[in-house]
């Protein structure tokens, strides 16, 4: 079964300071595709992306002025935190990516840490081994 897949914005902030948060919807995988910051003002600003309480990105001095552009392609499972941290106002940042659908795409690893591995169709065309 072929998952649908929809681009999202998970974030899109100004002038915020402090922690903005974004929980996977239940049934879905988000993948974490692009993070764009752009400090608008004069001085240097602090950024932090974290994923289920691990940072993914921090950035103490984005200087004044300046703008970057993360890609990251980070799996975030159905009801993970995505967290942005700013320090001040005046940084601007926006976070897209995909949210996945279908009930594989959003089976967490076991306690054991092991996954169930995709069957494979034994009548599907194999490629020629070399």
């Amino acid at each position: 079964m072929a998952w649908p897949v929809y681009s999202e914005r998970f974030f899109k902030r100004q002038d915020t300071v402090g922690f903005t948060h974004y929980q996977v919807p239940t049934g879905r995988t988000a993948i974490i595709r692009n993070v764009v910051a752009c400090n608008v003002s004069a001085a240097s600003r602090a950024l932090q992306v974290t994923l289920a309480g691990a940072s993914l990105v921090y950035l103490p001095n984005l200087a004044a002025s300046a703008t970057v552009s993360l890609d990251l392609y980070q799996v975030a499972y159905a009801d993970d935190t995505i967290s942005v941290y700013t320090s001040d106002t005046g940084l601007a940042v926006c976070m897209s990516g995909y949210l996945l659908t279908g009930t594989k795409a959003t089976t967490k690893p076991g306690p054991d840490g092991e996954l169930e591995l995709p069957r494979v169709d034994p009548f599907a065309e194999q490629p020629e081994a070399a």
